[in-house]
């Protein structure tokens, strides 16, 4: 009797040991042991962790399963975060492995010297193979041609406005990356399309198993392969074998001296590093770089171009303005190219304000605290997982005046010039790890943009223009719907 009431004792003191939140750490839900606080994993994040802010302030925690999740909503500590070394590296999760199933080889999900390495040869590459340069403009101009001819044989009807975009974007990186663009109907860059789409699709499923570790110890592999993994490995297979084929023909027709683009790049540093004690080139890491390369050179232009159009049919009245402008500044209907910028301060205000309102990529990706350390004046434990929250800088009253409201004024000064405000915009990140491709990214969006608009006028389907994302724990996704399209007079 007694021994079972001292046991029951023991019991009860060990659970509550177990489910009381550690000192020092910053507010937030704890939950159980092993399970964390589910309530929180099982809502769309974004609107959750808004409701959490307000309740908790710019910092606090919420553990999910066993890993402690700390989501930093302030502009200054996200700039600490991103820039700080202990707060440097990605968590060695399984989903930011998948292409490569070990830890991370790529650009993004790479640490240390891997990624020091990988990044740089990539920037200092993309940037020789054209990367802000005429070459590029003229590529990109290429392709906002052909898109605006695709969207002219929907004039007069309705379209979907996914698939031209994605061709054209993917054809830019791709020319960079492989020298290669696809015809609109070409059965490599539908492959490359449905990939993407079921990455995204798998991102959340796939994470449970980064967040319930022990799941490994218990579920056996087959059950996790057809339950959690069955959709990115089919992505991998078909992605991997879909660059071999590229790689290997770029190694057939290599030479040394006139390296054609990205891969030649990487080829000619492979062999000449080949020996050497820190050489991380090699076919596996090549892999993983183009995936990172396509996905981020491709997929979130694309989704931001397919949010513009949206916010155009929305509101009408700024599309006009961004017409006037286009037609002011090129009178006689020629191509828009980058130097055009410089004269359209309206079209740069709108296109950012797009950037502000959605916050495509609301939260900068994940890093890892790699030692008990402080931020904010609370105690981030080694191991934690850190969400810096970019779309709070976006939606901060502190830097924007009704943030909700879809005004691109916010970016003109007095004198109606384009000014990006030193506050409250992070949409390409900052610190060592931000965009990579920046200067590309804009350089599309705004030839992309105004060759559209100089041609077309776009406008709502039947059921009007719906501009509540989809959120999928990596990008806030426009959801599917159709557009009318029309030849402007």
């Amino acid at each position: 009797m007694w021994l079972e009431v001292i046991l029951s004792l023991i019991f009860l003191w060990a659970l509550w040991e177990a489910c009381k939140k550690p000192v020092g750490l910053p507010p937030g839900p704890w939950g159980f042991p092993f399970v964390g606080n589910l309530y929180t994993s099982l809502i769309p994040r974004q609107p959750k962790v808004e409701e959490m802010r307000k309740k908790y302030g710019n910092i606090f925690i919420a553990r999910v399963g066993t890993t402690v999740n700390v989501y930093v909503c302030d502009q200054d500590l996200i700039k600490e975060v991103c820039t700080r070394q202990e707060f440097l590296d990605r968590p060695g999760w399984e989903i930011y492995n998948f292409m490569s199933g070990t830890f991370g080889l790529g650009i993004t999900s790479s640490n240390g010297l891997l990624w020091q390495t990988n990044r740089r040869f990539a920037v200092r590459q993309l940037k020789d193979l054209g990367m802000g340069k005429s070459y590029m403009t003229d590529a990109i101009e290429l392709e906002a041609q052909k898109m605006v001819k695709e969207f002219e044989k929907a004039a007069g009807g309705l379209t979907d406005l996914g698939y031209f975009i994605n061709v054209a974007v993917t054809n830019i990186i791709w020319q960079l990356v492989a020298s290669q663009r696809y015809d609109i109907d070409s059965e490599e860059i539908k492959s490359l399309s449905r990939i993407i789409t079921e990455f995204q699709e798998s991102f959340s499923i796939m994470m449970t198993i980064d967040y319930f570790p022990w799941l490994n110890k218990i579920i056996p592999s087959w059950v996790k392969n057809r339950f959690f993994r069955k959709t990115l490995i089919k992505a991998k297979k078909n992605f991997t074998k879909y660059i071999n084929v590229i790689c290997d023909d770029h190694k057939a027709t290599l030479d040394p001296d006139n390296p054609r683009d990205y891969i030649d790049a990487f080829l000619v540093e492979k062999e000449d590093r080949k020996g050497k004690s820190d050489n991380t080139f090699n076919d596996e890491t090549l892999v993983s770089v183009l995936w990172d390369l396509f996905m981020a050179g491709s997929d979130t232009v694309a989704l931001t171009l397919r949010w513009f159009l949206l916010y155009m049919c929305q509101y009408p009245e700024v599309q006009r303005k961004v017409q006037e402008e286009i037609d002011d500044v090129l009178p006689d209907k020629r191509q828009p190219s980058w130097e055009d910028k410089k004269k359209m301060p309206y079209t740069e205000a709108v296109i950012h304000e797009v950037h502000r309102i959605i916050s495509l990529v609301p939260f900068v990706l994940h890093r890892i605290a790699t030692k008990d350390t402080l931020l904010g004046g609370y105690r981030i434990p080694k191991g934690a997982v850190l969400y810096p929250c970019a779309y709070s800088c976006h939606t901060n009253t502190e830097f924007w005046d009704k943030p909700s409201e879809f005004r691109p004024e916010r970016f003109l000064n007095a004198k109606n010039e384009f000014v990006i405000p030193r506050n409250g915009f992070m949409v390409f990140g900052v610190g060592r790890r931000s965009c990579a491709g920046e200067v590309l990214a804009r350089m599309e969006m705004f030839i992309i943009v105004t060759s559209l608009l100089q041609k077309l006028e776009f406008s709502s389907g039947p059921d009007g223009v719906c501009l509540e994302p989809r959120n999928t724990h990596i990008v806030n996704l426009s959801r599917p719907q159709v557009l009318r399209v029309d030849l402007r007079e």
